[in-house]
């Protein structure tokens, strides 16, 4: 891990909770640390600050792409906020996840997705 909090940060739109929800505790099953905000994030916490943190304490962000989490304000900032120190992923700190069927923005279009 790196000296790294967490493995990975999982990024996501609610449109896809249940789903997040069974990967985010198979990734724990697996041994990995998560950031998931349903386990990260406590009534009261500003939800930007405790994001960001979390961001910086990951190794990698899995970003799970679909139509809702690319026009969601939220997944994008989390998306920007990986890739600024490192605007061509050049350390693959971030990983796309195709869930559903999207246009992938230009700026993520060229990482190869899982």
């Amino acid at each position: 891990m790196a000296g790294k909090k967490y493995d990975v940060f999982l990024s996501y739109n609610k449109a896809q909770r249940e789903w997040i929800r069974n990967l985010a505790q198979s990734l724990k099953d697996a041994s990995l640390e998560v950031w998931f905000d349903e386990w990260c994030m406590r009534p009261g916490d500003n939800m930007q600050l405790v994001m960001e943190q979390g961001i910086l304490d990951s190794e990698r962000v899995a970003i799970v792409l679909s139509p809702e989490s690319v026009k969601s304000e939220w997944v994008t900032y989390e998306q920007l906020m990986t890739t600024l120190p490192d605007p061509v992923n050049r350390t693959r700190t971030l990983i796309p996840l195709l869930r559903v069927d999207c246009d992938i923005p230009r700026r993520i279009a060229g990482l190869k997705y899982i």
